[in-house]
């Protein structure tokens, strides 16, 4: 009798790119802005990393007998205690987020009393409790800054084999943060397991906010982050250089403006806006100042490209799962879908369902606002950001149809434009292999509008939006998902009744790093407040590295 056994389902998880629309633009910015991620949000955490593997090398205590994730968990606790007591005697003028661990360890804090002595190992373990800092076992290095150090040539090896800082570039960087803290003080505190906020406060020099305060250190990070002729310049950095240079060169334009540069997703999407158009808020060229900055804000304008085109077909595909979900028909499959959702969302089009896609383009052109004014309410820039925007308001189920309508105008600007940006598609541009593993694209896209869907019916243009890239392309990629890691990211699942809605997922811009590169400005001392407009503004340092940049 042959063996009979249970099966353990697939795992279901979230699935951020359930479209598969979102990775062409991921790729661009990796390119754009390479050596510093998503989750990397500190400077000084790329030179205390190095530092804590090469001062526990040389530390004699009892910690250095244990594995060396002990010490580091311990001393992730330690270095993000300090930062927040930096935080409540410094004042508002210091930036003190994206410490590891810092949600749990602030509660603590603020818990604790002036002479009361705080427990590292109590945050520090590897046991799941609620005051259990971080789940990853090595910490915030493990979870977030190993890769980028990897491939900074800062650290070797990995968690299996054991963690190493290496000699041409880890070990320098370490010995120039060693040079402007207490090493023996910091150890102290590690081993005695305890810290009152005396002991913080004494420790402050290890502050993420204090880089500019070491010179070795602020040296070596700079030529690091700067991609500086010497031992940390790698080929491969020199798109940070510029990028870096590029958001200098925004923050002054804007210095004192309506429109300031901010340390947060409204700086992003305003760098993002202004390298699209090739233009300032209000219309003015924007002219970085040599030819490879011009070059690579043309590259972050092809990215935004690919970006709004991402979002305006998430946006149709959440409106058509969200009708579906709220009360739709019994849908056959995937072409019984696209007949259902031009039907569904026919009223959205502008000129109506038996306009040709060519007359649409075409009538379009002619009534855009010039590209570099961006701030019109009937650009696609303002349009992306609207669609998205709507779909998460209190009444985004009554807003559909504007969601589908702004979508639609999104996509003709974009036919419309055609920009190309010859000088960001040759250096920035797609691969053909990656392309194919991703065919919901935009350069398919303006091959079909200038091709064989030109004669389309506007009416048929939703439906295959709806079918092809809508259902189909989701189907695709969740398959692909299930086969290559056994995750379940099925939005729609097609069965014997028909197609059954599981999620209708909201569109979402992808996050392209800027935040964090200003971050990295700011640390770097490179940025700093502006009391003029709220926003960020270059320091004289700053203004030096970019002058610096314009030279090459």
């Amino acid at each position: 009798m042959p063996a009979v056994a249970w099966l353990k389902g697939p795992q279901r998880i979230r699935g951020l790119d359930p479209l598969g629309v979102r990775a062409p633009c991921e790729s661009l910015y990796t390119k754009l802005l390479p050596g510093i991620n998503n989750v990397t949000d500190r400077a000084r955490y790329f030179s205390f990393y190095p530092w804590l593997i090469w001062a526990t090398e040389r530390h004699t205590g009892a910690l250095k007998e244990l594995p060396l994730y002990h010490t580091l968990r311990r001393a992730d606790c330690l270095f993000a205690l300090i930062g927040l007591r930096h935080q409540t005697t410094s004042g508002p003028s210091k930036l003190h987020g994206g410490l590891i661990g810092a949600i749990t360890l602030s509660r603590a804090l603020n818990q604790f009393g002036e002479g009361e002595a705080l427990r590292l190992s109590e945050f520090a373990t590897t046991d799941a409790t609620p005051q259990r800092y971080f789940m990853n076992k090595h910490g915030g290095l493990g979870q977030y800054y190993l890769g980028t150090l990897q491939q900074a040539g800062l650290l070797l090896g990995d968690t299996r084999s054991g963690i190493r800082y290496t000699e041409e570039r880890g070990g320098p960087l370490a010995r120039a943060f060693d040079a402007g803290v207490d090493r023996e003080a910091f150890f102290a505190a590690l081993e005695a397991d305890e810290v009152t906020t005396d002991t913080l406060d004494e420790l402050s020099a290890f502050c993420a906010c204090a880089v500019g305060e070491n010179s070795a250190e602020h040296s070596a990070l700079t030529d690091y982050f700067f991609n500086r002729e010497g031992i940390f310049h790698q080929q491969e950095g020199h798109p940070r250089r510029l990028t870096l240079a590029l958001l200098l060169d925004l923050c002054e334009r804007l210095r004192g403006s309506d429109t300031p540069i901010t340390v947060d997703g409204g700086g992003s999407d305003v760098f993002r806006a202004c390298a699209y158009a090739g233009a300032l808020p209000g219309g003015a060229a924007w002219e970085p100042g040599n030819p490879a900055l011009d070059a690579l804000r043309a590259g972050w304008g092809l990215y935004h490209r690919h970006e709004l085109f991402s979002v305006a077909l998430q946006c149709l595909f959440w409106a058509g799962l969200d009708a579906l979900q709220e009360g739709g028909p019994a849908l056959d499959d995937s072409r019984a879908y696209g007949e259902w959702f031009a039907q569904e969302f026919e009223t959205a089009l502008d000129n109506g369902v038996d306009e040709t896609f060519s007359d649409a383009i075409g009538r379009t052109d002619g009534t855009l606002p010039h590209l570099e004014l961006w701030h019109d309410p009937d650009h696609e820039v303002q349009l992306g950001w609207e669609a998205h925007d709507l779909t998460r308001e209190a009444d985004a189920r009554l807003r559909r149809e504007d969601v589908v309508r702004d979508s639609v105008r999104v996509l003709l600007a974009l036919a419309a434009r055609r920009l190309g940006a010859a000088a960001g598609e040759s250096a920035f541009g797609l691969s053909q292999h990656h392309l194919r593993q991703y065919p919901v694209n935009l350069h398919e896209f303006e091959r079909l509008a200038g091709g064989e869907w030109a004669g389309l019916r506007m009416r048929d243009l939703l439906t295959r939006l709806g079918a092809r890239w809508g259902v189909d392309a989701h189907l695709r990629v969740a398959l692909r998902k299930l086969r290559g890691s056994a995750h379940d990211t099925f939005k729609v699942v097609p069965g014997e009744r028909g197609l059954t809605v599981t999620e209708s997922p909201l569109p979402g811009f992808t996050g392209p790093r800027v935040r964090q590169a200003l971050q990295v400005l700011y640390d770097l001392r490179a940025l700093d407040f502006d009391p003029a407009s709220g926003g960020m503004r270059p320091t004289d340092f700053g203004l030096e590295l970019l002058e610096e940049c314009r030279a090459d």
